[in-house]
């Protein structure tokens, strides 16, 4: 199923629980639509510049677009997920969150 809207997303009532997914990769985005639709607030933090993860920097493009990954991570924000790209977590972030997923990816890659 495409999700077009948050209307479409059916997110659930907010629950007061806030939760990071560290990584913006495949992994996180999915964890952090799940999570929106059953109410929880959710910020995703990423080291790199754009959302997407291995499916924005580590396909060929013949095999998937970098757009289309990034159409997926505009997709999840239209359901009001926060973003925090080019940016790393560190001590001071622990106590803003009830919970973190940690969706890191493959970390450095050959380029």
């Amino acid at each position: 199923m495409v999700v077009r809207s948050q209307a479409e997303a059916g997110t659930g009532p907010e629950n007061g629980k806030h939760v990071a997914c560290i990584g913006a990769g495949p992994a996180s985005l999915a964890c952090a639509a799940e999570l929106r639709r059953h109410g929880f607030a959710v910020t995703v933090f990423d080291r790199n510049p754009l959302a997407g993860g291995l499916n924005t920097y580590g396909i060929a493009q013949y095999k998937l677009r970098p757009g289309d990954s990034l159409r997926e991570a505009e997709l999840v924000r239209a359901m009001g997920v926060t973003f925090h790209l080019n940016e790393e977590v560190n001590d001071n972030t622990q106590g803003e969150f009830d919970a973190f997923f940690l969706g890191v990816g493959l970390g450095a890659m050959n380029g």
